[in-house]
């Protein structure tokens, strides 16, 4: 028994030698006020136990007019990466940065320990005009629930642009609020995107690249125009539009894919080209002077179209065998 009590002390010790020490960066509350400000900021994190002894943590911002917050984290194993950016003003421009890595650890020398928590977490929100966000998120590994880029971004104006590009097990939500905002996502792996824009001339673009992925686009205003493009199998794209002279363009390779479009106004055109197997796409359109085309090339896909208000126009192509189409057109 003494043998056994000093055998196992010994490889607790060994265990904690091996380990990496504790670590925590924090850069908490640090904000420029004025005009012209930049703010270049790293962080590098040795990892630890768990993501509950180490990470990166970074809260900042600006207010005032031509300024730029740029943040770069990186975080080894067991780390989570915190940014948050605040801008208020125009021109302000804010980058995050952030980079995660995965593997299995040597902690209990025996029995290897799965990393079990790194994350990426970025909040920005700008308030003003002319202002950009750019969001780089990245994690390693296999993507799982602990293995996850997450990314909101809030900008209220005109002329504010928001680019987020995630690699891993990832969530976006982006809002804008205004006159000419332009929304950009491109995501790999397991993805999920919500992007929601009210005013006039918005645009959004959605690239998802994986298998279950989600996209939501909700747009309220004019001259609203949303892309998606999904390739995988099993992914979901709602897109729905408010206003007058929209446009809808979604494009899913893959199988078992669903797309879902909603336009409610005057002058709304739909696109959807499915490629693959049992697919399903839905367009519904209320208002006037619709149009919609949908094409599916595979087996056993459905495609259904319900058009009501004025002028209405539908083109649907299918290619394969045990397709569905079904149309529902009024002009009340």
């Amino acid at each position: 028994m003494h043998r056994i009590l000093l055998a196992t002390t010994a490889m607790v010790t060994l265990a904690v030698a091996a380990s990496p020490a504790l670590a925590f960066n924090n850069a908490l509350l640090f904000l420029q006020v004025g005009t012209g400000n930049t703010s270049v900021d790293s962080q590098s994190d040795a990892g630890g136990l768990n993501a509950g002894n180490n990470g990166n943590t970074m809260i900042g911002g600006s207010l005032g007019d031509y300024n730029s917050n740029n943040y770069k984290q990186y975080s080894e194993k067991w780390s989570t990466n915190t940014g948050t950016a605040t801008q208020v003003g125009n021109h302000n421009s804010a980058t995050l940065d952030q980079t995660t890595t995965a593997g299995t650890g040597h902690y209990f020398i025996i029995f290897p320990v799965t990393d079990s928590s790194h994350e990426n977490v970025s909040t920005t929100t700008q308030i003003g005009d002319y202002n950009g966000v750019s969001t780089h998120q990245v994690t390693t590994g296999n993507a799982g629930k602990n293995r996850k880029n997450t990314s909101t971004v809030s900008q209220l104006g005109y002329l504010n642009g928001a680019d987020v590009d995630q690699t891993g097990s990832n969530d976006q939500t982006t809002t804008q609020i205004g006159l000419l905002q332009g929304a950009s996502t491109h995501q790999k792996g397991k993805n999920s995107s919500s992007t929601t824009q009210t005013g006039i001339l918005q645009g959004s673009l959605v690239d998802q690249n994986g298998k279950k992925n989600s996209q939501t686009t909700t747009q309220t205003g004019i001259l609203q125009g949303s892309v998606t493009s999904q390739d995988g199998k099993k992914n979901t794209s709602t897109t729905t539009q408010t206003g007058a002279l929209n446009g809808s363009v979604a494009v899913q390779d893959g199988n078992k894919n669903t797309q879902t479009t909603t336009q409610n106004g005057v002058g709304d055109v739909s696109v959807t080209g499915q490629y693959g197997d049992k697919n399903t796409a839905t367009t519904t359109q209320s208002g006037g002077l619709n149009a919609s085309g949908t094409y599916q090339n595979g087996t056993g896909n459905t495609s259904t179209v319900t058009q009501s208000g004025g002028l209405n126009w539908s083109a649907v192509g299918q290619v394969g065998t045990g397709n569905t189409y079904t149309l529902d057109q009024s002009s009340h």
